[in-house]
Protein backbone atom coordinates (compact mmCIF):
# COMPACT_ATOMS: atom_id res chain seq x y z
CA UNK A 1 0.00 0.00 0.00
CA UNK A 2 1.04 3.31 -0.95
CA UNK A 3 0.08 6.97 1.06
CA UNK A 4 -0.69 9.45 -0.95
CA UNK A 5 -1.71 12.23 1.11
CA UNK A 6 -2.61 13.00 5.02
CA UNK A 7 -5.41 15.13 6.34
CA UNK A 8 -9.31 15.36 5.41
CA UNK A 9 -10.85 18.32 4.62
CA UNK A 10 -14.10 16.49 5.41
CA UNK A 11 -14.37 17.53 9.72
CA UNK A 12 -17.03 14.74 10.22
CA UNK A 13 -18.03 15.45 13.71
CA UNK A 14 -16.69 12.26 14.55
CA UNK A 15 -14.08 11.40 13.57
CA UNK A 16 -10.60 12.13 14.79
CA UNK A 17 -8.46 12.46 11.65
CA UNK A 18 -9.13 15.82 11.75
CA UNK A 19 -7.38 15.94 15.01
CA UNK A 20 -4.43 14.20 14.71
CA UNK A 21 -4.02 14.65 10.44
CA UNK A 22 -5.50 18.39 10.28
CA UNK A 23 -7.89 19.77 7.84
CA UNK A 24 -5.53 20.36 5.12
CA UNK A 25 -4.85 18.04 2.85
CA UNK A 26 -0.80 17.88 2.76
CA UNK A 27 -0.38 15.35 -1.05
CA UNK A 28 2.56 13.74 -2.14
CA UNK A 29 3.76 14.37 -5.91
CA UNK A 30 2.68 12.09 -8.20
CA UNK A 31 6.39 11.51 -9.42
CA UNK A 32 7.24 10.50 -5.75
CA UNK A 33 4.10 7.92 -5.89
CA UNK A 34 4.99 6.31 -8.68
CA UNK A 35 8.77 6.40 -7.31
CA UNK A 36 7.24 4.29 -4.50
CA UNK A 37 5.84 2.32 -6.73
CA UNK A 38 8.68 1.30 -9.04
CA UNK A 39 10.69 0.89 -5.81
CA UNK A 40 7.92 -1.84 -4.30
CA UNK A 41 7.75 -3.54 -7.88
CA UNK A 42 11.59 -3.90 -7.37
CA UNK A 43 11.23 -5.96 -4.43
CA UNK A 44 12.01 -9.73 -4.70
CA UNK A 45 8.90 -10.81 -3.30
CA UNK A 46 7.00 -8.53 -4.65
CA UNK A 47 3.81 -10.93 -6.53
CA UNK A 48 2.02 -7.80 -8.89
CA UNK A 49 -0.36 -6.70 -6.84
CA UNK A 50 -0.71 -3.23 -5.29
CA UNK A 51 -3.48 -2.80 -2.42
CA UNK A 52 -4.02 0.81 -2.04
CA UNK A 53 -2.86 4.46 -3.34
CA UNK A 54 -4.77 6.52 -1.04
CA UNK A 55 -5.08 8.34 2.14
CA UNK A 56 -7.54 9.03 5.17
CA UNK A 57 -10.41 9.56 2.04
CA UNK A 58 -8.43 7.98 -1.19
CA UNK A 59 -9.73 10.41 -3.57
CA UNK A 60 -9.45 13.88 -1.35
CA UNK A 61 -5.51 13.36 -3.09
CA UNK A 62 -4.38 16.85 -4.06
CA UNK A 63 -7.36 18.19 -2.60
CA UNK A 64 -6.99 21.83 -1.06
CA UNK A 65 -8.36 25.32 0.15
CA UNK A 66 -7.52 28.08 -2.73
CA UNK A 67 -8.27 30.80 -0.33
CA UNK A 68 -5.26 32.97 1.00
CA UNK A 69 -5.08 32.26 4.63
CA UNK A 70 -7.77 29.87 4.87
CA UNK A 71 -10.79 29.88 7.06
CA UNK A 72 -12.32 28.78 10.10
CA UNK A 73 -14.81 26.52 8.90
CA UNK A 74 -14.69 23.26 10.66
CA UNK A 75 -15.52 21.30 7.19
CA UNK A 76 -14.85 22.36 3.77
CA UNK A 77 -17.43 20.26 2.04
CA UNK A 78 -20.61 20.37 4.35
CA UNK A 79 -23.12 21.85 5.23
CA UNK A 80 -22.37 22.41 1.43
CA UNK A 81 -18.90 22.35 -0.38
CA UNK A 82 -16.90 25.42 -0.17
CA UNK A 83 -16.07 27.62 -3.36
CA UNK A 84 -12.67 27.57 -2.16
CA UNK A 85 -12.05 23.99 -1.82
CA UNK A 86 -10.16 22.73 -5.15
CA UNK A 87 -9.87 19.07 -5.57
CA UNK A 88 -8.44 16.97 -8.45
CA UNK A 89 -10.47 13.52 -9.44
CA UNK A 90 -9.56 13.54 -12.91
CA UNK A 91 -5.60 13.74 -11.70
CA UNK A 92 -6.29 10.70 -9.04
CA UNK A 93 -7.51 8.41 -11.72
CA UNK A 94 -4.63 9.66 -13.65
CA UNK A 95 -2.76 8.46 -11.12
CA UNK A 96 -4.10 5.38 -10.43
CA UNK A 97 -3.27 4.66 -14.17
CA UNK A 98 0.21 5.55 -14.36
CA UNK A 99 0.68 3.33 -11.49
CA UNK A 100 -1.18 0.26 -13.22
CA UNK A 101 1.14 0.56 -16.24
CA UNK A 102 4.29 0.35 -14.40
CA UNK A 103 6.10 -2.83 -15.47
CA UNK A 104 5.76 -5.80 -12.55
CA UNK A 105 1.83 -4.33 -11.85
CA UNK A 106 -0.69 -6.55 -12.48
CA UNK A 107 -3.41 -5.05 -9.96
CA UNK A 108 -3.82 -1.87 -8.65
CA UNK A 109 -6.87 -1.65 -6.24
CA UNK A 110 -7.85 1.56 -4.12
CA UNK A 111 -8.69 0.26 -0.51
CA UNK A 112 -9.27 3.24 1.85
CA UNK A 113 -12.63 4.92 1.37
CA UNK A 114 -13.52 7.14 -1.33
CA UNK A 115 -15.97 10.44 -0.60
CA UNK A 116 -18.87 10.09 -2.05
CA UNK A 117 -19.43 13.85 -2.95
CA UNK A 118 -16.26 14.14 -4.60
CA UNK A 119 -16.41 10.84 -6.65
CA UNK A 120 -20.54 10.91 -8.14
CA UNK A 121 -19.82 13.39 -10.46
CA UNK A 122 -16.97 11.86 -11.73
CA UNK A 123 -18.42 8.86 -13.96
CA UNK A 124 -14.83 8.63 -15.47
CA UNK A 125 -13.15 7.90 -12.38
CA UNK A 126 -16.35 5.46 -11.33
CA UNK A 127 -16.01 3.99 -14.33
CA UNK A 128 -12.04 3.58 -13.51
CA UNK A 129 -12.39 2.23 -10.45
CA UNK A 130 -15.62 -0.19 -10.98
CA UNK A 131 -13.51 -1.58 -14.36
CA UNK A 132 -10.01 -1.47 -12.85
CA UNK A 133 -9.21 -0.45 -9.43
CA UNK A 134 -12.06 -2.15 -7.11
CA UNK A 135 -10.96 -5.23 -5.06
CA UNK A 136 -14.07 -7.22 -4.60
CA UNK A 137 -15.47 -3.79 -2.40
CA UNK A 138 -15.53 -0.43 -3.04
CA UNK A 139 -15.44 1.65 0.60
CA UNK A 140 -17.61 4.38 1.08
CA UNK A 141 -18.71 6.20 4.01
CA UNK A 142 -22.55 7.26 3.99
CA UNK A 143 -22.45 6.84 8.19
CA UNK A 144 -26.67 7.91 7.92
CA UNK A 145 -28.79 8.52 5.06
CA UNK A 146 -31.52 10.57 7.38
CA UNK A 147 -30.79 14.07 7.03
CA UNK A 148 -31.05 14.94 10.16
CA UNK A 149 -28.90 12.56 11.51
CA UNK A 150 -26.58 13.52 8.77
CA UNK A 151 -26.61 17.57 10.07
CA UNK A 152 -25.14 16.27 13.36
CA UNK A 153 -22.46 14.31 11.82
CA UNK A 154 -21.96 17.09 9.56
CA UNK A 155 -22.04 15.00 6.53
CA UNK A 156 -23.77 16.26 3.53
CA UNK A 157 -27.32 14.95 2.68
CA UNK A 158 -28.37 13.91 -1.02
CA UNK A 159 -28.53 11.32 -3.43
CA UNK A 160 -24.76 10.87 -3.17
CA UNK A 161 -24.74 7.53 -2.02
CA UNK A 162 -27.67 6.22 -4.52
CA UNK A 163 -25.42 7.40 -7.27
CA UNK A 164 -22.38 5.60 -6.36
CA UNK A 165 -24.28 2.39 -5.50
CA UNK A 166 -26.17 2.24 -9.06
CA UNK A 167 -23.10 3.55 -11.08
CA UNK A 168 -20.57 1.32 -9.29
CA UNK A 169 -23.02 -1.84 -10.16
CA UNK A 170 -24.07 -1.43 -13.44
CA UNK A 171 -20.10 -0.51 -14.28
CA UNK A 172 -19.62 -3.14 -12.68
CA UNK A 173 -21.74 -5.86 -14.42
CA UNK A 174 -20.61 -4.30 -17.64
CA UNK A 175 -17.08 -5.16 -16.94
CA UNK A 176 -18.56 -8.85 -16.20
CA UNK A 177 -16.90 -8.24 -12.71
CA UNK A 178 -19.40 -9.41 -9.21
CA UNK A 179 -18.49 -6.25 -6.84
CA UNK A 180 -19.55 -4.66 -4.36
CA UNK A 181 -19.98 -0.65 -2.54
CA UNK A 182 -19.30 -1.85 0.96
CA UNK A 183 -20.92 1.24 3.12
CA UNK A 184 -19.45 2.71 6.62
CA UNK A 185 -22.81 2.96 8.60
CA UNK A 186 -23.15 4.25 12.47
CA UNK A 187 -25.94 3.49 15.38
CA UNK A 188 -26.94 5.26 18.14
CA UNK A 189 -24.83 8.74 17.00
CA UNK A 190 -26.21 11.19 19.30
CA UNK A 191 -29.26 13.18 17.68
CA UNK A 192 -30.21 9.41 15.98
CA UNK A 193 -33.55 8.10 17.12
CA UNK A 194 -34.73 4.30 16.78
CA UNK A 195 -37.09 5.69 14.15
CA UNK A 196 -33.94 6.72 12.19
CA UNK A 197 -32.61 3.61 12.71
CA UNK A 198 -35.45 1.82 10.94
CA UNK A 199 -35.15 4.16 7.85
CA UNK A 200 -32.03 3.77 7.24
CA UNK A 201 -32.59 -0.12 7.17
CA UNK A 202 -35.58 0.43 4.56
CA UNK A 203 -32.85 2.21 2.41
CA UNK A 204 -30.32 -0.61 2.87
CA UNK A 205 -32.97 -3.08 1.75
CA UNK A 206 -34.33 -0.97 -0.78
CA UNK A 207 -30.49 -1.63 -2.57
CA UNK A 208 -30.24 -4.98 -1.05
CA UNK A 209 -27.41 -4.08 0.93
CA UNK A 210 -27.21 -6.34 3.91
CA UNK A 211 -24.98 -5.15 7.28
CA UNK A 212 -22.84 -7.35 8.74
CA UNK A 213 -21.34 -5.17 11.22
Amino acid sequence: SVTSHRGCAGGCAFCALTAHQGKSVTSRSSESVLDEVKAITDHPDFKGTINDIGGPTANMWQGHCTKPGGCSRASCLWPSRCTHFADDQDGYRELLAAAADLPGVRHLFVTTGVRMDLLAPNRALLKSLAQHHTSGHLKVAPEHTVPSVLHHMRKPAGDAFEQVVQTHRALSRKAGKHQFVVPYLMAAHPGCTLDDMVQLGRVLRSHNIKAEQ
